[in-house]
């Protein structure tokens, strides 16, 4: 069955019209969403030494929103047990004010192993942010609501893990390898 999914302000790539439109919950925190990212070494590994052809899907799926295949949806889904997930997803999102949110997403997997607010300045300085905006804009709370609408909307379609995709309303669940995206973007791309 799809499920209507709402996209309106959340950070995106690709066409704003494009056909397929993937949207992904996740929380930066979790080893899965850091496996669909390609970034978590160990489960990786795992995955491919069950499955050789397995690749991760979301640096792929990136590459086909970049060549204006597909419209890519990051939306927030900090799990409650994981307790730097959302403060860094409110802080991706003070990035996202400033434009550099992809940036600032990829920053945060990269060093998923290690998130504290003292690496989210760090990061915010590496990718290029206006520091003292970016500071002033997580002392606030600024997006503390948009954060946990996102949470609330997330339970209210179905999602009760990380990472949940969508593609076209169709829900892929867990860090599943990029041939299963293909194939149902393929699809939808030829219907």
């Amino acid at each position: 069955t799809r499920q209507d999914i709402d996209v309106d302000d959340d950070p995106f790539l690709g066409p704003k019209n494009a056909k397929v439109v993937v949207v992904e919950f996740s929380d930066f925190e979790c080893p899965y969403c850091g496996a669909a990212m390609g970034t978590h070494k160990d489960l990786v590994q795992r995955f491919k030494s069950q499955d050789p052809t397995w690749e991760a899907a979301v640096p792929k799926l990136k590459e086909l929103a970049k060549q204006g295949k597909i419209k890519l949806v990051f939306r927030d889904f900090p799990l409650g047990f994981h307790s730097q997930a959302k403060p860094a997803a409110e802080d991706a999102e003070c990035a996202d004010e400033q434009g550099k949110f992809w940036e600032y997403h990829d920053a945060l997997f990269e060093n998923q192993d290690k998130l504290s607010s003292q690496l989210y300045l760090k990061l915010a300085e590496q990718v290029g942010l206006d520091v003292n905006k970016f500071k002033n804009c997580i002392e606030t709370g600024k997006y503390s609501q948009e954060v946990q609408a996102d949470i609330d909307y997330a339970s209210q379609v179905g999602v009760s893990g990380t990472p949940t995709f969508f593609v076209n309303g169709l829900k892929i669940s867990g860090a599943q390898p990029y041939s299963v995206f293909k194939q149902a973007i393929d699809a939808e791309l030829a219907s």
